[in-house]
């Protein structure tokens, strides 16, 4: 029996074809919903992870109506069909789960990054401090590009590139900082990482763009940023000087 027919099968059972187009459409309804700017970071996420998980179910079902049509002596073929696609989903949640804890570890080695001491981070731990939130360790990459990103996992760090401390002056430097301590108080990488992976195992999600969520996310690190500074002269300046080293590189 090939794919095609069970495929046939599978979708003139009236069962299986009513619980697989639902959950379809609740993988599409909460994929919509994690768009809403109005929910927190963890709520989207949450919402992400769902549709990751509804879209799996109709697959499940699948690998399960096959081994029943398969001629098989005992459950050992459809116990195994069934269990792959929940299999997969664990893989791929454990593989999300490790990959953004041990993603901060795995930039320090390979970018070359190298704990970064002194001024810079005790301004940091201070102002994470007032802040409420876990002092992020601050690493410097050794690399010409201006560039500063964060990551809030379980221990959460703060990388900034040599270049980008060549070009910038010490406030602007400081504005990027807070710019980067205002993603680890709104978890915005973990938002970030969930995205790209909805991206990497969903044909749907392909289709549905974050960026307006990410967007917002930027401009609340802004806030951040400029509402400690008091000003958003330093922050915009160091994007301008940032964005006119990159027009030049090109």
């Amino acid at each position: 029996m090939n794919l095609l027919e069970l495929g046939w099968i599978f979708l003139t059972d009236p069962l299986n074809l009513s619980l697989s187009l639902g959950s379809i459409l609740m993988a599409l309804l909460v994929l919509w919903w994690s768009r809403n700017s109005g929910l927190s970071v963890a709520k989207r996420v949450f919402l992400i992870y769902a549709h990751i998980a509804f879209l799996i179910v109709p697959v499940a079902l699948f690998a399960y109506a096959s081994g029943c049509a398969l001629p098989a002596s005992d459950c050992t073929v459809k116990t195994a069909l069934y269990a792959m696609p929940f299999i997969l989903a664990g893989v791929i949640t454990t593989a999300g789960v490790l990959g953004y804890f041990v993603m901060p570890r795995l930039y320090r080695r390979r970018m070359g990054a190298r704990a970064l001491r002194g001024p810079l981070a005790r301004f940091v731990a201070q102002q994470a401090d007032k802040h409420g939130l876990r002092a992020p360790s601050l690493h410097v990459i050794d690399s010409a590009v201006p560039q500063a990103f964060s990551f809030s996992s379980f221990k959460p760090a703060i990388f900034i590139s040599a270049g980008m401390l060549d070009i910038l002056s010490a406030n602007e430097v400081k504005a990027v900082l807070l710019h980067e301590l205002g993603h680890l108080a709104h978890r915005s990488s973990l938002l970030k990482f969930s995205a790209t992976l909805a991206h990497a195992v969903s044909p749907v999600a392909k289709f549905a763009s974050m960026h307006h969520a990410l967007d917002r996310e930027e401009c609340e690190a802004d806030r951040f940023a400029t509402t400690i500074q008091g000003t958003h002269r330093h922050l915009e300046s160091a994007r301008r000087k940032v964005e006119g080293f990159l027009a030049f590189s090109e």
